[in-house]
């Protein structure tokens, strides 16, 4: 599939990254790796329409899907 919203991080296999991990920042979910080498990968952002990740929300413990909506640059949540 495309992978128009995607960057790439300086760590890669050699690191511990591995295709399918989520990369988190402080504030939060920013995508999951499709592809990584020994010293790179490349990172689907959570904001890309073809992106899709399964997330729990707070204390609640609900469970959804996030999905991308790269007009908005915002998210969908499905309800499993």
């Amino acid at each position: 599939g495309s992978a128009e919203q995607s960057l790439w991080i300086d760590a890669g296999t050699d690191q511990g990254v591995a295709p399918d991990m989520a990369l988190m920042a402080p504030e939060g979910l920013v995508g999951r790796v499709i592809e990584a080498s020994a010293d790179r990968a490349r990172v689907l952002l959570i904001t890309d329409a073809l992106s899709r990740m399964p997330v729990q929300m707070g204390q609640s413990r609900f469970h959804a899907v996030a999905t991308g909506m790269e007009s908005s640059g915002l998210l969908g949540l499905r309800h499993l």
